[in-house]
Parts: structure tokens; sequence; C-alpha cells
């Protein structure tokens, strides 16, 4: 393409340069505590991270280039929100043959570009929720995009940053269990070896409401080294396939599952780490068979459930929408994570969702829905500053953080 010069110096001309982030600010825990949401149990973080360029394509030459980049991070309306960008730049070319870039602005929670690291995702993303599982409440985190963006790479860095971390005490029981869900079959990656073909896991809700697992093996962990050994044995069963944009692509949904229980007071905490089959567009599925096309299918329904399940706890939060209706038992993963889904649950919930992204001009399209997908599940927190004026109960014993 004769513009692609054009079109880079274009996007580094539109790319700012960012300052460190405010270290007085975790948007995981301010909107956990934060007195906008009242006593709301479930709160919900949307972050996005950008894969760097990898192997051919960094040689690929100028068909090939980056036009999906980190935007300003501000506090807007005065220091009430604060939000990180994500710019999306479509090259075009106008009527008089000159380049130009049609960009798309969105607003996150977090952005982290393709310098980012999993120690810096694990640290504001997912450290704010290893802590709530210590404390008895539930943690999620999950990552969802197109096959080839990164989304195994960077559930799989938090997983093995979790196995290292300081959550093993004397005080404190922990097990680990991991399953894959392949449309409507539930596999468990861990199963009891020699006992011959393991059953298929099964997901339902007993007559207390609580959900209920069968056939799935729980781990006892007592150390890094053994869960970390779990880690890596489950991720090696995880069902994979070829596509056209990954030779490995995950396609199933694998939802790792790390319960603490306090040995004096019999509290048990959990963090679930999910990692979302690919998203694939019609483009990238256009040579499947019809085995392949029934799994894209099934995939992309249960992505649909999830966020629509999403969108209405976010909506049922707000003042007046006592009537919203969240269909977490559409599907078994959003049955799974009941407790986050259930408006009547007492526990407190806080879920991350990182929509990992494609820097690649060719995929800009497929970005967009995988942005349009995310930034809407979004509520905005208050920054820093405006949290100091915030009245907090500190009777309440929902918001103690047991330290």
């Amino acid at each position: 393409n004769q513009h692609s010069s054009k079109f880079t110096a274009l996007i580094s001309a539109a790319t700012p340069t960012l300052p460190p982030r405010d270290s007085n600010l975790n948007v995981v825990e301010s909107k956990a505590s934060n007195s906008q949401n009242g006593l709301e149990t479930s709160t919900f973080t949307v972050c996005t991270r950008v894969r760097p360029l990898l192997g051919p394509e960094l040689t690929a030459g100028n068909e090939c280039y980056a036009s999906v980049v980190p935007g300003r991070r501000t506090a807007q309306e005065g220091g009430c929100n604060y939000t990180e960008e994500l710019l999306l730049h479509t090259p075009t070319v106008s009527i008089r043959g000159n380049a130009k870039l049609d960009t798309l602005s969105q607003d996150f929670d977090y952005v982290f570009g393709p310098d980012s690291t999993n120690e810096e995702i694990y640290d504001l993303a997912c450290a704010p929720l290893v802590k709530r599982a210590l404390n008895g409440q539930v943690g999620v985190i999950v990552a969802y995009g197109q096959t080839g963006s990164g989304k195994t790479h960077t559930m799989n860095g938090i997983l093995d940053i979790l196995s290292t971390s300081a959550i093993f005490s004397d005080l404190t029981d922990i097990t680990f269990s991991y399953m894959e869900m392949l449309g409507r079959e539930i596999k468990d990656c861990l199963p009891d070896a020699g006992n011959g073909t393991p059953k298929g896991i099964q997901i339902g809700e007993g007559l207390n409401g609580a959900v209920l697992i069968r056939n799935m093996k729980t781990h006892m962990v007592h150390d890094a080294a053994q869960l970390g050994t779990l880690i890596q044995r489950a991720s090696a069963t995880r069902a994979t396939a070829v596509t056209s944009k990954n030779e490995t692509s995950s396609r199933s949904h694998g939802v790792a599952i790390l319960k603490v229980k306090n040995k004096k007071t019999s509290v048990e905490g959990t963090l679930y780490v999910i990692d979302l089959a690919g998203s694939e567009s019609a483009k990238d599925s256009k040579d499947h068979d019809k085995n392949r096309m029934k799994e894209t299918k099934e995939i992309n329904s249960s992505l649909m459930v999830l966020k629509d399940c999403i969108r209405a706890r976010t909506n049922a939060a707000g003042v007046g929408n006592n009537g919203i209706h969240v269909p977490y038992r559409s599907n078994k993963l959003t049955l799974l994570m009941k407790d986050v889904f259930d408006i009547g649950c007492s526990r407190l919930c806080s879920t991350v969702v990182i929509a990992n992204c494609s820097p690649l001009v060719s995929d800009i399209s497929h970005t967009k829905n995988t942005v349009k997908y995310a930034a809407p599940l979004r509520v905005a927190v208050a920054s820093a500053d405006r949290q100091k004026n915030l009245e907090l109960d500190v009777f309440d014993p929902a918001l103690w953080n047991n330290v």
C-alpha cells in the first residue's frame, strides 16, 4: 500500500506519551469500597490489553502495522471519573487521495498497552481479587477477545504469578480445580489418574439455591510448587485447534477455581480465573467444517449470554432498577458465577473483565467488535481526590478488610 508509511506516521503522531499511573488509585479496590455504590455487592472493572506485534508481523512489511494504541489517562468532570482511553485508528483515503485516520476513542478503567507485563496486570487487576478471596469473598477475572489476541498468555501469566504469591498460611486451607467448557460438554482438566475415563462435570442448583458441581476433582494445595504443577497440568489439557489467526487457539472456556477457607471461622472465599474461548468473525471461520461452525456458534452464543448478564447486573445496581432480570441460568458458565450475578446474593464480589485486542490494522474490524462488547460493561469510578470526601460507614462489616 502506497500510503502505509503515511498512515504509520499519522498513528505515531496521534499516540500520546503517557505519564506513570497514580500509585494512590487502584480502580478495582476503589469500586469495591466507593460509597457511591452504597452496599452494592457486585462490582465490575473493565480493562483492555493490546498485545505487541509478534514474530512474522515484525517483518511483514508495509501491510502489517499497529493501529490500536493507548490514549490519554484522565480524571473527568473535575476529578469525578478516572478513565483510560483506547484509540482505534482506521486508515482511509480521502476523495483527493490523501491519507487520513478515522479514529474511534473508547474509555476503559485500565488500558494496558503492548509494553505492559503480566506482573503489571496482576498487581493492578488481580491482586485485589486475591485479597477478596482471602477475606472470604468472591473475585473473578475474565479474559475475552479475538482468537490470537493474547488471552491465554495473559491468564496463564496471572496463574503463574498467583502460584508464587503470598496466599499460603497456617490459617487457611486452599483447594484448586480446573474445568473446561467445550460447547455443552464440561470436562475436568485435573481428574484422578488411573480411574478410567472421567465423567463429564455437571453444574446445577440445589434446593437452597446453592450452585452444585458434580464429578469435579478438588485438589488440596499446600505450597506454591504444588499449585504451579497443577496449573501446568491443567493448561496442557485445554482443547485447542488451528484457526486462521492462531495455530493453538483455545476452543473452550477454561475455568480455574481457587478456594480459600479460614480454619478458624470456616468462611470460604473463591477466586475464578476464566480464559474464554477466542471469538471469531465470519472471515476467520469461513473455512470451518460443519462441526467447527457449530462449535464457533456455541462459543459466540455463550459470550453473548455473559455480556447480557454483566450488563444487566451493572444496570441493576442503579437507583430504581429493581425489576431488572439477570439471565445467569441461560448458560452453565454464568450459572457457575451465580454469586456475581444474583441480585439477592449477600456475598461481596469483584469482577475484572480484560478485553484482549490485536494491534494489527488488518484486525481493526474485529478489534472494534471486541471493544463494543466490553466497553458498555464499564461503570466509572471516582478518582483518588474525590474519594477522600466520600462518606464510608466504618461500622459496616461488609467494608472491613480483616487486616
